[in-house]
């Protein structure tokens, strides 16, 4: 009532400023707390959902119990990939904080050392380290010197960071630092609390770096190329997947955890990410406003789904919004900056044009930010024509910092195909597309970079009054913050925020303008949009009339908003149970925060090729079929481009010519959706018409040249090798892939009894109770083996058994067989 009466009263002084800003702060209230009514009380997903509390409680308490016991491998695995996590990110900050340096390097003879925080400097320092870091890997790749031995190397160098740190000079002064506020005096309760919030969040979200990949894009693209990349030795173009010409800083990060046998290291440089961008937010802002403004703010940006989403996908998304973000700020200093002191203007922006470049590198459609800040910067230098000698031309700059990091990969483009971009604006560069892409991908590839002009915009403005939860777009309900936008117009605030601001929303409308609107595309705009005037607002309204109740009241929004977006109907899990998940053991097979099975089954498979096939040959994945985990040589297609089996099946006249074509490439051995002859399976969504003519070939091309080696339990994938390269031993399940996979282990068990073999069933259930899994899963594995020695009628064998179990597990009851 209070917010209401002070809009009526500030709207009778015709103080708009603040009546606006007042409205949107009860707007933003009253719509978070009716979209979670409607979320709970009418819609009741919780009754729809899969999420069952208990499953996940008891997951977690067996496992901190197998934890304690000592029979965790997990446990191992998760610290060694955070350790490594932790020397790959001081290699950023170490490397990143000389690459400011030298860029600011004249700055104490021609000006002012720039003004920065300390959070604020190791958030760019970590960017700026990771460019190179990326730079370093492109380098060892294009040469083909992918190894451990590099890997370790640049390991060692972290390593050595690390412990100058630990043991510096500094560290004293580091240690009694109060990270809440800029001065050295004690930070009110309120901001404590917000930061205990904010550090338990960020750990508990470092724990779904456990899962595996979870989207297409992942398992296809993100997590797949490095693979190929390791298996080949070097940075080879597929030309099977138009993917592998894209700017991959990503993928190379990511390669170096592969190197180093880490899947979870790779998953956690995500949410390094999303940690440097809130540290780099958290500085700016605290140096800007105050740190209980820079707290909340920071609040309202993890309020946002796409935030959550994004850091828990092996995806360039979140890199590239952060990269977006602090080139926005630094952007934003230069043409705040004095003229008078061109030097440092210069350096700015020449730190912002490397953040943009990096973003590029990361991912290609933050084209639109460098070409929009170009626009901007241009414009600017025309204003100032007039102004010398004091005028600094910054065009050359920005352009510099934005070609470093993207030209190493325009350069490979053009060697291997004489267009920077392809396969994009190949019309442009009178550049045919070579690959064996989709007549309807060929046919409109130009168009995906010139744009559907405004499709779907309508459904985009449907976004900021929506908060699906469950869809990858959504924003959330802080996006009315965005409409403080035109506040910033004001001339209380400087000329350069005015502009930056002016850059993001005119970034935004021309990536509308392109069929892609995915929030995704514009998560660092956005945030940009969202954040920035809504911390400097607060803070003019602050300082001109200070009121505890709406500085209470925004951040119990914060807070509000904070729970909300975690609750366990929003996110299908709460993040604690991931945390304590984590660190109670599990292995890779073993995701307690992945419960759809078939994400398993793909690592799985990959893990049973690696241990079972030839060392030498190479592996086609057709059907689509994602080669995450593979270790062995491998070609595979993208699902935009034609599958490689069926290519070759279709130009091919039988089922011998078929083998001859696979033989001639070096293929020994497929893999394949089981049920690979029906045109639903394995023509998917991007196929093409299956045709009984090429369906009958490809059956009598497996009968008759092809051997199954391996079937994942229902049926989803197979795994063939050429008769040519036998006689193969018959293999069985072992003891250490129980350890490893221990709940696909005791499907494939299932399987085996469903198919009638009871025998090797039981063999592979007693190396399932004898090895080193957690307490869950060696009480399935007792109660199958009792129930298949009853259902042999040996009552003795299922006697001895329920002993074992009773003696091994105390946990283990009489009726929990029944």
């Amino acid at each position: 009532m209070n917010c209401i009466r002070r809009i009526f009263n500030a709207v009778r002084k015709r103080n708009f400023s603040a009546s606006w800003f007042h409205f949107i702060m009860v707007t933003t209230l009253l719509s978070t707390f009716y979209l979670t009514y409607h979320r709970f009380f009418i819609q009741n997903p919780v009754q729809t959902s899969s999420f069952d509390w208990s499953h996940w409680g008891f997951e977690m308490m067996i496992n901190l119990v197998a934890m304690f016991e000592g029979r965790s491998e997990g446990f191992k695995i998760t610290l060694s990939a955070y350790f490594i996590f932790v020397l790959m990110a001081v290699f950023f900050i170490a490397s990143g904080k000389v690459l400011f340096n030298l860029i600011f390097i004249h700055r104490h003879h021609n000006g002012p050392a720039p003004a920065t925080d300390l959070f604020e400097r190791y958030g760019l320092y970590y960017l700026l380290g990771s460019l190179i870091a990326s730079a370093i890997w492109f380098a060892l790749s294009s040469l083909g010197w992918i190894n451990v031995v590099w890997a370790q190397t640049l390991l060692g160098i972290g390593l050595s960071g690390l412990l100058s740190l630990l043991f510096g000079s500094r560290i004293k002064s580091a240690l009694t630092f109060n990270f809440l506020s800029a001065e050295r005096r004690q930070a009110p309760l309120s901001d404590m609390i917000l930061a205990a919030l904010l550090i338990v969040y960020l750990a508990s979200l470092s724990s779904t770096a456990f899962r595996p990949p979870l989207t297409t894009d992942s398992l296809n693209i993100h997590a797949s190329i490095p693979y190929y990349y390791l298996t080949q030795g070097k940075l080879a173009v597929n030309p099977h997947h138009f993917y592998t010409y894209f700017t991959q800083n990503t993928e190379m990060l990511t390669l170096w955890a592969y190197t180093l046998g880490s899947e979870m290291a790779a998953n956690l440089l995500v949410w390094g990410f999303l940690c440097s961008w809130i540290a780099y937010l958290f500085g700016f802002l605290r140096r800007q406003t105050n740190g209980h403004i820079a707290l909340v703010t920071i609040f309202l940006l993890l309020s946002a789904h796409i935030v959550f989403h994004s850091t828990i996908q092996l995806k360039p998304d979140m890199a590239q919004a952060a990269f977006v973000f602090a080139h926005y700020c630094c952007l934003m200093e230069a043409l705040n900056f004095p003229r008078e002191y061109p030097s440092v203007r210069r350096s700015w922006v020449l730190l912002s044009g490397l953040l943009c470049g990096g973003a590029i590198a990361h991912k290609l459609s933050a084209m639109p930010v460098g070409m929009v800040s170009t626009a901007i910067i241009i414009a600017n230098d025309i204003c100032h024509k007039r102004d010398a000698p004091k005028r600094a031309i910054l065009f050359p700059y920005l352009i510099l910092g934005i070609a470093l990091p993207v030209l190493p990969w325009f350069l490979r483009n053009i060697y291997y195909t004489g267009n920077p971009l392809y396969p994009f604006m190949t019309k442009f560069f009178n550049n045919p597309v070579t690959e064996p892409l989709y007549s309807n991908i060929k046919e409109n590839l130009f168009q995906y970079t010139s744009g559907q002009y405004w499709t779907g915009s309508d459904n985009f403005f449907l976004i900021l009054f929506k908060n699906d939860t469950h869809k990858s777009h959504a924003w959330g309900p802080s996006i009315f913050l965005a409409l403080l936008c035109p506040l910033f117009v004001k001339k209380s605030f400087s000329m350069g925020s005015r502009l930056c601001v002016l850059a993001a929303a005119l970034t935004v409308l021309l990536i509308l303008a392109n069929k892609n609107i995915e929030v995704r595309y514009m998560m660092g705009n956005l945030a940009f949009l969202v954040l920035t005037p809504f911390a400097f607002t607060w803070n003019i309204l602050e300082k001109t009339s200070p009121n505890k109740i709406m500085n209470s009241a925004i951040t119990l929004v914060g807070v509000y908003i904070f729970i909300q977006m975690n609750s366990i109907a929003s996110r299908g899990s709460f993040l604690a149970v991931n945390l304590g998940g984590t660190f109670s053991g599990f292995t890779p097979g073993n995701f307690a925060t992945t419960p759809d099975f078939d994400l398993r089954t793909i690592p799985w498979l990959a893990h049973i090729i690696n241990t079972r096939s030839p060392r030498d040959g190479i592996i086609l994945c057709a059907g689509h079929t994602s080669p995450y985990g593979l270790k062995k040589k491998f070609i595979f297609a993208s699902l935009f481009n034609r599958d490689i089996l069926w290519e070759i099946a279709r130009n091919s006249s039988d089922a011998a010519e078929i083998a001859s074509a696979l033989n001639k490439q070096g293929i020994t051995d497929i893999i394949i959706p089981a049920k690979f002859n029906e045109p639903a399976a394995y023509a998917l969504e991007y196929g093409f018409k299956f045709s009984t003519e090429i369906s009958e070939k490809l059956v009598l091309f497996f009968e008759r040249y092809m051997m199954l080696r391996f079937q994942t339990p229902h049926n989803e994938y197979a795994w063939y090798s050429f008769k040519t390269a036998g006689p193969f031993e018959e293999f069985a399940l072992d003891r250490q892939d129980a350890e490893k996979f221990p709940i696909m282990y005791l499907e494939e068990v299932r399987e085996q009894v469903r198919s009638g073999n009871m025998l090797y069933a039981a063999g592979c259930l007693e190396e399932a109770v004898a090895a080193q899994m957690n307490t869950e899963n060696k009480i399935q594995a007792y109660r199958m083996l009792i129930r298949l020695h009853l259902a042999q009628g040996d009552l003795t064998k299922a006697q001895k058994t329920l002993a074992d179990a009773e003696k091994n597990l105390a946990a283990f009851q009489k009726n929990s067989v029944e």
